[in-house]
């Protein structure tokens, strides 16, 4: 039986993945550090600045750069984020479904989400202790940390939430945490994630997620 819906934030509720990578690679360029054409920048979304950083910046003298790079990022998502991103699509169509909790484990700040929850007036659709923010946590995703912590609160088996997640590194989160149900929004329509249902929609979700809560289980 399903009990809850537990969403990632960014690129999920929100619509700012391509900030967080636009934002990346213009840190770089900044820097004079450029990314070849033929490297697909799509494929990097989700991934945290750490590990981009780390891709691209040339290994001589990588902590001088990185240090300029992280300047720059900082300062450019300070710009970027004065604004909240638009909430995605259908989002509110899912938060429509009757009896059912729903959470949020996302990478972001809690001050981050409530403010972005509240502004798009959807912050009633969740208790706060059902919102996972590891901004500042050194178990952030991929590590299992948030998605078991959520089971805790919600009190909630793996096999009784249903996880919409859009990024390779929350889905291995939620895979590590032997989640069941999990979705992958892919709008962009970047390469399908084997091990989870991939959505180019969220308008028609709410109709998936009603098959599952009334027992059509569809295997993942």
């Amino acid at each position: 039986m399903i009990k809850a819906i537990v969403f990632d934030f960014d690129g999920v509720i929100v619509d700012s993945e391509k900030i967080w990578l636009d934002t990346k690679i213009k840190s770089l360029r900044i820097n004079n550090i450029q990314i070849k054409k033929n490297v697909n920048t799509k494929s990097f979304i989700g991934v945290s600045s750490n590990i981009f950083f780390r891709k691209f910046i040339p290994k001589k003298n990588y902590q001088n750069i990185l240090k300029k790079v992280t300047k720059s990022y900082n300062n450019l998502l300070i710009k970027k984020f004065s604004q909240n991103p638009k909430l995605n699509k259908g989002i509110r169509n899912i938060l429509s479904i009757p009896d059912i909790k729903f959470g949020i484990v996302s990478n972001n700040s809690k001050k981050f989400i409530l403010k972005s929850l509240m502004s798009h007036k959807i912050l009633k659709y969740f208790k706060k202790k059902f919102i996972i923010a590891l901004r500042n946590n050194k178990f952030r995703k991929p590590l299992p940390y948030g998605y078991l912590k959520i089971l805790k609160e919600l009190n909630c088996k793996t096999n009784e939430i249903i996880v919409i997640e859009d990024s390779i590194t929350g889905i291995k989160a939620a895979k590590k945490a032997k989640i069941k149900y999990i979705f992958r929004y892919n709008p962009l329509r970047i390469k399908n994630v084997n091990h989870c249902v991939n959505i180019n929609s969220l308008n028609s979700f709410k109709t998936h997620c009603t098959k599952l809560i009334n027992g059509a289980v569809r295997e993942t």
